[in-house]
């Protein structure tokens, strides 16, 4: 069984509650950054931010977090490279699903995240691209998890929370990875 932690799981069951209890009131949901970032994110939640490395990221929202001060965040290292660069910065991420993390592309290396991870300073757990990306698929679906090949026989495999399984009708080694259900996502 792996030692690494498991980040923004949610079972398929209590996130079905969740949703179930929220209001389905047409109402006007338009606010300004300030308040969206003090009404809707929390200390030690969960954040999944959209963009690709550093395009379309919702630069303003994440230095509005940083503004506001908010701590303990996880953040889903999805080809995240400047908003972790940004979150880092303002000490506001203990922990980190990473995919992709650390590199600006072209750019050379994100030295306020790479401290950070050097330092010691957050916990990471680690994801391809692809397995991240199915996490949220799962949660989606309505499920606890998705069976993928990705990573089997990879070092990325033991660093991840991800279960390896022998599949019940072909005898086929499968990794199972596990839903994962953001507390906040933002967006550009």
């Amino acid at each position: 069984m792996n030692k690494r932690s498991l980040f923004g799981f949610t079972s398929a069951n209590n996130f079905r509650e969740i949703n179930r209890n929220k209001s389905r009131a047409m109402t006007d949901k338009v606010i300004d950054l300030k308040t969206a970032i003090n009404s809707f994110v929390k200390d030690g939640d969960y954040l999944g931010i959209g963009g690709f490395g550093m395009d379309r990221l919702p630069s303003a929202a994440l230095h509005e977090v940083v503004r506001q001060k908010k701590k303990h965040l996880t953040l889903a290292g999805h080809t995240a490279t400047h908003d972790g660069q940004i979150l880092c910065a303002g000490n506001c991420v203990d922990k980190v699903d990473a995919a992709y993390v650390v590199g600006v592309e072209l750019l050379g290396l994100s030295p306020n995240y790479r401290r950070t991870f050097q330092e010691g300073k957050v916990e990471v757990t680690e994801w391809t691209n692809a397995t991240l990306a199915w996490r949220y698929k799962a949660a989606a679906m309505g499920l606890s998890f998705l069976p993928v090949r990705s990573m089997l026989g990879t070092d990325t495999f033991l660093h991840s929370r991800a279960v390896e399984y022998k599949c019940p009708f072909s005898g086929e080694t499968y990794a199972l990875v596990p839903a994962c259900s953001p507390d906040v996502s933002i967006i550009h």
